[in-house]
């Protein structure tokens, strides 16, 4: 059972819709594609859209389907596959921009994806594989496009690039750890909470690779987090606010006083100490001076910390 603190937080949700293709009885010969460099940034914000999400469902590949929420800077994933399943986030990182460029590519200026397709005599039953993208403005579907790769009556020539897409979307999806970023191979989070009574709870935790071990007052125990979610979650706030400095407001200059929440950060490489941050926090986080990815991190510590289900 998870004792809420009083914090505002926004969840921001969005759902995807579903988009059938069309199909042809007669040979059709597809223009050529114009040469495209993957390389190439796009800029979704020169497109007007806000936020994009793909979905891919593979069936019989290792990762049976995964949702990519690209969103100002970062990209969430969701991904359900044979090995388990894990959520993780990315922000400002190198994939981000290769998939947008494939975006760019295939769904903004419109470069064919199919470059050719033949009418068998003949029926190939099976589970295609398929890939959904829908584009979004001010919360609002601006576009929706599925892609089925195979066709039970057609043989069908794809583009290279765009198989080259769908197949690092599925290297994504597999990936189930996060790293730290920069050589950073041991963190400790410390800190001073308060539940809905306004008990105090101190915490630790030590991140060493993709392993997490904590000690919270409010449970008086050592344990272990196995959670493969919680512990990719847990690396991609410490990374963005703490290592990349991607985000800003995370710090605030208050006086500190026995009732004062907050967390502090220490982050090693080789058994070195190469920062130590804390931030302090006011009682419910309502001041604009946070960054709402950190009041977001703050309300994951707390529902980790109290959470007696772990």
């Amino acid at each position: 059972m998870i004792k809420e603190f009083y914090i505002f937080f926004l969840v921001v949700f969005i759902i995807s819709c579903n988009q059938t293709g069309n199909t042809d009885d007669k040979e059709i010969v597809l223009q050529e594609v114009y040469s495209s460099d993957v390389n190439q940034i796009s800029n979704r914000q020169n497109s007007k859209l806000d936020s994009v999400e793909i979905r891919i469902v593979s069936f019989t590949r290792p990762v049976l389907e995964a949702t990519f929420v690209l969103k100002d800077d970062c990209i969430d994933i969701i991904s359900v596959n044979v090995n388990g399943d894990f959520i993780k986030k990315l922000c400002q990182n190198e994939s981000i921009r290769r998939i947008e460029s494939y975006l760019s590519m295939f769904y903004l200026e419109n470069e064919k994806i199919e470059l050719k397709r033949n009418k068998r005599n003949y029926i190939v039953s099976g589970n295609y594989p398929r890939i959904n993208v829908s584009g979004y403005q001010d919360g609002k579907e601006i576009f929706n496009k599925q892609t089925q790769i195979g066709e039970e009556t057609y043989d069908v020539i794809y583009n290279p690039k765009f198989l080259e897409f769908y197949e690092f979307l599925n290297e994504m999806a597999m990936a189930n750890r996060s790293n730290l970023s920069r050589g950073i191979d041991k963190v400790e989070i410390s800190g001073l909470l308060f539940d809905e009574n306004f008990s105090p709870i101190n915490f630790k935790i030590f991140l060493i690779n993709d392993k997490a071990r904590m000690f919270n007052s409010y449970k008086n125990e050592i344990s272990n987090i196995y959670d493969t979610n919680k512990i990719n979650l847990l690396i991609t706030y410490v990374n963005q606010l703490y290592i990349e400095k991607n985000i800003t407001g995370a710090n605030v200059i208050k006086k500190k006083s026995d009732k004062t929440a907050f967390v502090k950060i220490k982050g090693y490489r080789k058994g070195k100490e190469i920062f130590n941050k804390q931030t302090l926090i006011d009682n419910h986080l309502e001041n604009e001076r946070y960054n709402q990815d950190f009041v977001e991190f703050i309300l994951f510590l707390s529902n980790m910390i109290m959470d007696d289900s772990d």
